[in-house]
């Protein structure tokens, strides 16, 4: 539950600096000073919660192999038809250690919303690279990773 307060936030922050950026507004004296600066509270508060849920698009999700052998996860905005969930159990990506800790009475399971496979939407769409640092793996944040593809972007986390 912490990776999705910890993705709305980063959503929320967002969208506040891009509000506040862009809704404040200064009336000049015939000096050419400015006198006042004023937020539309009501609009930073819409910008603080409009990327908070999934965006218009399906995800569709791929695996490829790079040519040294890593692995890397796409997600993708995907055809309307696209309407699946993935899961996995994190148990596949941990060493001996680690696996021993995590016995049958762990839940070790993510399922987050997306299609194996799936055609791509139309149209173009950015591509973010996502680096999720030092001894993580490339499903690490499939919480934020498919949220991402929901709006409209295509996120490539390798190994």
């Amino acid at each position: 539950m912490i990776h999705r307060r910890t993705a709305g936030t980063i959503l929320a922050t967002a969208a506040l600096l891009a509000a506040v950026s862009g809704c404040s507004s200064s009336s000049s004296t015939k000096s050419g000073a400015a006198t006042s600066t004023t937020l539309d509270s009501a609009a930073i508060a819409r910008s603080a919660t409009a990327y908070s849920k999934p965006g218009p698009y399906h995800v569709g999700v791929i695996t490829r192999t790079l040519p040294a052998g890593n692995k890397v996860e796409i997600w993708y905005p995907a055809v309307a038809s696209a309407t699946g969930t993935i899961t996995y159990d994190i148990r596949d990506f941990v060493g001996p250690a680690i696996k021993a800790l995590l016995t049958g009475k762990v839940d070790a399971t993510i399922t987050y919303p997306g299609t194996r496979d799936a055609a791509a939407a139309s149209g173009q769409f950015p591509v973010v690279l996502f680096s999720h640092g030092f001894s993580g793996m490339r499903l690490q944040s499939t919480f934020l990773t498919a949220h991402l593809a929901s709006w409209g972007m295509i996120v490539a986390s390798p190994d």
